[in-house]
């Protein structure tokens, strides 16, 4: 299995490290023999962690793995590489300057989403069953949605970070990849176990207006069609939501790397010292009113889920753009930069903490339906995600 990965990173850039198997007992548990994925922001016990960064989080060696691997092992899976990720996650198109491009398995000249597109690819690819990501504006939903599989966002907080590079450390989530459903919900009850079982659940489309192009309304509308949703709602804060959340992105991630930049500046790409360098420069006025937004966000968006239990709307604004495209098309001929854009759609719920996932929806190119339902409805949503999933089909 080994050499066949190696293989496969070799065409696509998708993994960092493939680990050869040590002789062990056959394994146990829930997810005994599942092969897993983990994106390279995440500790794995013995390996120094470098979030796709040519400068160590921390040089040493980490004593124990992530929680969350810890989990999945304990529940008979097995890690068998490090994912490809945009530098500190840092980007929405695993488009890192120190590593091979990441490409897309549909199209090797398009993206293949970030910041967790090494994750996405290796279960696009069948590479491995399971592969976790991380999300704090999009990161997985956005990857989940160009690379045509699922992509699951648990609610903030809801599978303990322990063991991850920061990001943002107030948006940042761990998430994961399948190809089905039932298997994203069999990693659910591993990893955030509870008995939270839905009942009859309310859906409802959101209306995105001109952020999204023909193929992500076309997406939403197949959902639409296989789910009966009669209600629409109206949704006007995708754009400020985004901003705001960019600022608090922009803060905590200087402040989390701040050492990092002042030491080693050279070291890191372009894009990242930049970023980094702009998060020092926001005034403390304009993280304040950030925050201020995202209660004021809260607020609004409790309300619309205080009538429907499920948002449907597209994930991404249409399907993977080029390598080489720096522009993406949205509704009515308007156009936008490729990033922050491409999480337009996604970073509000990040910056609320809900739950959200992404489900293929056909296509000749993939265009994820993301849904998103209140905190705590992460059992609620898969049901949701399983009758869509039934309706459309698993790609092949």
């Amino acid at each position: 299995m080994s050499a066949a990965l190696r293989a496969s990173s070799a065409r696509f850039g998708h993994l960092y490290t493939v680990f050869d198997p040590a002789p062990a007992a056959p394994p146990t548990g829930p997810l005994a023999g599942w092969t897993v994925g983990v994106k390279d922001n995440l500790a794995l016990a013995g390996r120094t962690t470098y979030a796709g960064s040519p400068v160590p989080w921390d040089p040493r060696p980490a004593r124990r793995s992530a929680r969350a691997v810890e989990l999945l092992e304990r529940a008979g899976a097995r890690v068998v590489a490090s994912t490809a990720m945009d530098e500190l996650a840092h980007g929405f198109t695993t488009s890192n300057e120190h590593r091979p491009v990441c490409r897309n398995p549909h199209d090797p000249d398009r993206t293949a989403g970030g910041s967790s597109g090494g994750s996405a690819v290796a279960v696009a690819l069948g590479d491995v069953r399971l592969a976790l990501g991380t999300d704090t504006n999009g990161s997985v939903r956005v990857p989940a949605s160009l690379c045509g599989v699922v992509g699951f966002k648990p609610g903030f907080g809801r599978v303990d970070a322990g063991g991850l590079v920061p990001f943002a450390r107030s948006l940042d989530h761990v998430g994961w990849f399948t190809r089905t459903v039932a298997d994203s919900a069999a990693v659910l009850d591993v990893l955030v176990p509870g008995d939270d079982a839905p009942g009859p659940v309310r859906t409802a489309a959101v209306d995105v207006g001109d952020w999204a192009d023909a193929d992500g309304l076309a997406a939403q509308e197949r959902a639409v069609a296989a789910l009966g949703v009669r209600e629409r709602v109206a949704f006007p804060w995708f754009e400020e939501a985004m901003a705001a959340s960019l600022v608090v992105t922009a803060v905590e991630g200087a402040e989390a790397h701040h050492a990092t930049l002042l030491r080693h500046r050279q070291r890191l790409g372009r894009g990242v010292r930049t970023g980094l360098t702009a998060g020092l420069a926001v005034p403390g006025a304009a993280y304040v009113a950030a925050q201020r937004y995202r209660e004021l966000l809260r607020r609004r968006v409790g309300q619309l889920l205080h009538t429907t239990d499920v948002l449907v709307l597209p994930t991404t604004p249409g399907s993977a753009p080029r390598h080489d495209q720096d522009r993406i098309a949205l509704g009515h001929g308007r156009e936008a930069d490729r990033e922050p854009y491409l999480g337009v759609l996604t970073a509000p719920f990040s910056f609320l903490g809900l739950p959200a996932v992404s489900v293929p929806s056909g296509g000749d190119l993939p265009v994820g339906v993301q849904l998103v339902g209140r905190a705590g409805s992460e059992r609620a949503l898969l049901q949701v995600a399983a009758r869509l999933e039934a309706a459309i089909g698993v790609p092949a």
